[in-house]
């Protein structure tokens, strides 16, 4: 639960294209990739699921309106944790050179992608 919690409050300004366009700071986060990777499967879970609920209430902290939110729930809408974990970790298994930046960060985009934020 204290996982959920940390997650949420880290994702206040979860968009990191937005901090080119306007004054909001992204915070580093929590854990890296590296670290992710290296906890167990419970605490990938706890975190994932964490991360995603924390990027679908965004809205609630004042991020703007894009629609990320939405098509990112609509995209997630029935899935496990186990099956959000697996997305991660086949972004992080293939993108190595990522290991050392912020797993939210990560994590953004790896959904961006899969769930098509921008089109």
């Amino acid at each position: 639960m204290k996982a959920i919690l940390f997650v949420v409050f880290a994702l206040i300004g979860w968009c990191p294209e937005l901090q080119a366009a306007s004054s909001i700071a992204i915070h580093n986060g929590f854990l890296t990739g590296e670290q992710y990777r290296n906890e167990g499967a419970t605490d990938q879970i706890m975190y994932s699921i964490g991360l995603v609920d924390g990027m679908l209430v965004s809205p609630l902290f004042g991020a703007p309106d894009t629609g990320k939110a939405e098509k990112l729930g609509k995209c997630t809408e029935g899935m496990s944790g186990s099956q959000i974990v697996a997305i991660l970790n086949k972004h992080l298994n293939d993108h190595p050179e990522e290991w050392n930046q912020p797993m939210h960060a990560i994590a953004f985009r790896t959904f961006r992608d899969v769930c098509k934020f921008n089109d």
